[in-house]
């Protein structure tokens, strides 16, 4: 055979080779396995005597398609590697096409993070060769092997990995084989990508017949997207995408993502939350919802890095202003032991005033560079953690320090007003953690400053302007805290104060504040009840600001307000069983968040989780169905980005919920039951996610407590133990109120995980035993709200020993909490109350089995507590006598009847009896 050998022209257009059709029929023919058995690498002094222009030194490795040889170039001494195509496959056709196909397109690639082909051809013995450039290095695959790599490594690499895929996809291929086997590095440089083996080009991978061939390699199984593997989708960039977002993950956290895998910030704290979106984006099922290619990818990715960068550079600036602030102090240190003498007193005067202005005027900067600081940055750290109790605790610090900046001020309008701002950001805080009085005398505080501030300068518009906005978030705190007609005062005068403003000065953004003035207003109306005057007024807001968006299209806070007050409309519109409504106003905000934000986007599960609620109510589950699978796919993406976030915990749990009862509208009980279980999960993350309120922050209680609410199986006895941990946590508090907190607290973190969870459920004993307990703190000062406390213990452990007959413990528990409803009743003022209660505790009684009585003397003991009880209603009602006797007896019968005779404390059981029956003993 006759040796050829083409040289490929680097700078030319991307050869076409064969045409598609032909390598649909013989380039992806499947291989037989005997074929790729019967070759075995030939040898290096083989190779060189069919290369004579190639110094050929060692082999670098072979598989069944062929070795790689690392070379020298004679005539140039550059060093190269040969790719040599076993001659036992070369008779093939496809294959020798593919082979000659593959080193066209890497020629094709002029690219520093590409191998660069020099030479193809075939030798005069029948194999096919290409030459590109050596490597000197390792291949990623044996790096990762060896250690995982450090972040600070990583992400640069993944950088440039996707810059030169990037390069690929410009030029319309696919490389469908991104993995870390395929990407060398060297000694000194950027990566290479190689191996373009299975590459194809735009065209050819859009075929759809092409996807039909059956046997047909479709790339490495543990980095190949979906659609390679199933073969049901064409072949885009984007399946490079997800095999780039595996390579992604495993450099990152040194593991594959298989299975529900956790976002990568989870398995290597070393790793930024900031890259936890661009790696799960990029793993995304459906091609359509990934990056669209590398380029993408490679922005997102870029970004995500340049926060990180971004925040050192923040920390960096910080240091740099602590240690000019050190030197500023040294300085006037110095200064201060230098002045004396008594010529100087008068200069030393002139000096001192200097020097009080220059230390009004440094503490204001330091106020503005610290309220910069503060509700930016640190801000912006600590929201997306739903950690409300360390911001808490920086805020609190914050206003300490910005107190004294305005004192050192003079109390100047500019203090007065940074330091409303800091008191509005604390309030804002703890009126979510539940602190509302606190928090109401914040934002009045607020007020009062900015009213100061207006007051030294009247015709200033700016401070009037800020008078307005702390008078609209007292108004939306108190409207959330249900002060509702606080809310209402603080709305008509907002409206006032707007209406002014507008007549001196009707620009957009005077005119703008009439639009929230009307909002505020309509909010306290719906709160209120008053329906169709809040439709009135967001009419009104809505036709307004439809004015001012006109007159400046360009402003997109006026287009994201009208939003807005399409989910206003939409919510009023739900409230007046307005459905039709309702949907064309979600439908509305729907297609704006698709417009400015994207389908991928938070926002688009919000709007979503809307649409579907809408459906819902017109009865349309089908319609809804997609929606809020949708909105429950989002939100599992943003809790995975953000654990332990209770707002998206929250939303999730919704979500979750609806799209259950969708199925179930449609009689797809089997579709509704995972759907259950994971909100099931989720609520059990939100009880135990930080900040539920006052005394809840031990994070031995919240793990165990999120690890028994996960447990379907956990039994009676360790949530008892659990409670009963509680308990002794409450006894070492320090009073009465932070008892209560603490109770009320755990309470909450309960009952929201508890809903999911089917009535039989033991995670439910935990809220009823922490309602007996508030039952008991409740009841000197407040029978009623005891009483409704013993109720709600009463209904959850009912429910419980329902479901589990044969526990007698549990029966026992229901007696118990019988007994607190007639406690409570007792000490209230309704006779029928107390005699409902005790009828109740008879119909307890009767089912606690004789085995349970004798147990630790409950009949004994629960027949004493119950003749107290009678007693002190007999003597408070005594018209009643009679009936409480009566159940009395009732009581006896079933708790001291049913103990084997000889008991011994028989005399014991004869005095309850009597006394339980209101008679003397014989």
């Amino acid at each position: 055979m006759i040796k050829t050998t083409f040289l490929i022209n680097p700078s030319g257009n991307l050869p076409r080779g064969a045409d598609p059709l032909a390598l649909l029929e013989e380039g992806l023919r499947p291989v037989a396995e005997a074929q790729l058995a019967e070759w075995s690498a030939l040898s290096v002094e083989e190779v060189a005597a069919m290369l004579p222009a190639y110094e050929v030194r060692r082999m670098v490795g072979h598989g069944g398609m062929g070795a790689v040889y690392e070379a020298v170039q004679r005539d140039l001494q550059r060093r190269v590697a040969i790719k040599l195509l076993s001659p036992a496959l070369a008779e093939t056709p496809g294959l020798a096409v593919r082979f000659r196909y593959e080193s066209r397109l890497m020629a094709s690639l002029q690219h520093p993070g590409i191998v660069q082909v020099y030479e193809a051809g075939e030798t005069a013995e029948g194999n096919l060769y290409y030459v590109m450039e050596y490597v000197d290095g390792e291949d990623l695959a044996t790096r990762m092997r060896r250690e995982r790599l450090p972040v600070e490594e990583a992400v640069p690499l993944l950088e440039q990995v996707a810059n030169a895929l990037h390069a690929s996809h410009q030029l319309g291929i696919v490389h469908r084989d991104v993995k870390p086997a395929n990407i060398f590095l060297s000694a000194h440089g950027v990566p290479r990508l190689g191996d373009f083996g299975l590459a194809l080009t735009a065209e050819q991978a859009a075929d759809p017949l092409r996807l039909t061939r059956a046997g047909t390699t479709v790339g490495t199984v543990e980095y190949a997207a979906p659609e390679q593997l199933a073969r049901t989708h064409s072949i885009t960039p984007a399946s490079d995408v997800y095999s780039l977002g595996v390579l992604a993950y495993e450099m990152l956290t040194g593991e594959l993502p298989r299975g529900n895998f956790d976002p990568p910030s989870v398995r290597n704290a070393a790793v930024d939350p900031a890259f936890d979106g661009v790696v799960l984006h990029a793993l995304q099922s459906d091609p359509a919802r990934r990056f669209a290619d590398a380029g993408e990818f490679r922005a997102a990715f870029l970004h995500a890095a340049d926060r990180r960068l971004q925040q050192a550079l923040r920390d960096q600036a910080v240091r740099q202003k602590m240690l000019r602030r050190a030197w500023i102090v040294a300085a006037l240190a110095a200064v201060s032991l230098t002045a004396g003498g008594s010529a100087a007193l008068a200069w030393r005067a002139r000096r001192e005033a200097d020097d009080r202005r220059a230390a009004a005027e440094s503490a204001e900067q330091r106020m503005a560079g610290l309220f910069q600081f503060l509700l930016t940055d640190l801000r912006q750290r600590l929201e997306p953690t739903g950690n409300l109790g360390a911001m808490d605790s920086v805020m609190e610090k914050a206003v300490e320090h910005f107190r004294r900046g305005y004192d050192s001020a003079g109390r100047s309008p500019e203090s007065a007003l940074k330091l409303a701002d800091v008191l509005i950001a604390k309030a804002q805080v703890i009126g979510v953690r539940g602190k509302e009085i606190t928090a109401e005398q914040l934002h009045t505080e607020a007020l009062s400053l900015c009213e100061q501030a207006l007051r030294r300068e009247p015709e200033n518009l700016a401070f009037a302007r800020r008078v307005f906005q702390a008078r609209r978030d007292r108004a939306e705190h108190r409207r959330l805290s249900n002060n509702f007609a606080g809310a209402m005062d603080d709305a008509q005068r907002l409206l006032t104060e707007a209406r002014a403003l507008v007549q001196r000065q009707p620009d957009a953004p005077t005119r703008f504040m009439e639009v929230e003035a009307c909002i505020a207003l309509a909010a306290a109306h719906g709160h209120n009840d008053e329906l169709e005057e809040a439709h009135q007024q967001f009419l009104r807001a809505q036709s307004l600001l439809k004015e001012i968006s006109a007159a400046a299209p360009a402003e997109q806070e006026y287009a994201d307000k009208l939003a807005d007050l399409d989910t206003a409309l939409g919510s009023n519109a739900e409230a007046r069983s307005d459905f039709p409504e309702m949907l064309r106003h979600f439908t509305s905000w729907h297609d704006f968040v698709v417009n400015r934000h994207g389908r991928e986007s938070e926002w688009y599960s919000y709007a979503a989780f809307r649409m579907g609620v809408a459906l819902q109510k017109l009865r349309r589950p089908a319609e809804a169905l997609p929606y809020l699978k949708d909105a429950v796919r989002i939100a599992e993406r943003q809790c995975a980005s953000l654990p332990g976030h209770k707002g998206l915990l929250n939303h999730l749990s919704w979500c979750l919920r609806l799209c259950a009862e969708s199925h179930i509208d449609l009689g797809q009980s089997a579709e509704a039951a995972p759907l259950r279980q994971r909100g099931s999960e989720v609520n059990a993350q939100l009880a135990a996610a930080p900040d539920a309120g006052a005394g809840a922050g031990d994070s031995t209680a919240q793990a165990e407590f999120a690890r028994l609410a996960s447990d379907s199986t956990a039994g009676r006895a360790p949530w008892w133990a659990f409670c009963q941990s509680l308990q002794s946590t409450a006894a070492s508090l320090p009073d009465a109120t932070a008892v209560l907190q603490f109770y009320e607290s755990w309470i909450t973190r309960a009952t929201a995980a508890a809903p999911v969870a089917d009535a039989g459920n033991f995670i439910h004993l935990m809220p009823a035993f922490l309602h007996n307990r508030l039952a008991d703190l409740y009841l000197e000062e407040d029978p009623a709200r005891s009483g409704d406390h013993a109720r709600q213990a009463l209904a959850l452990r009912e429910a419980v020993a329902a479901a589990h007959p044969d526990d007698p413990e549990l029966q026992r528990d229901v007696l118990s909490s019988a007994c607190h409803t007639a406690t409570a009743a007792v000490k209230g003022d309704s006779a029928d109350a107390a005699d409902a209660a005790f009828q109740k505790i008879a119909a307890c009684a009767r089912q606690i089995p004789e085995t349970a009585l004798i147990l630790q003397d409950n009949g004994l003991f629960y027949a004493g507590r119950n003749a107290v009880l009678l007693e002190a209603a007999t003597a408070r009602w005594p018209d009643r006598a009679a009936s409480f006797r009566l159940t009395g007896s009732a009581i006896a019968a079933a708790l001291l009847d049913r103990l084997p005779p000889g008991t011994a404390q028989q005399e014991a059981v004869n005095g309850l009896r009597h006394r339980l029956a209101g008679s003397p003993p014989k």
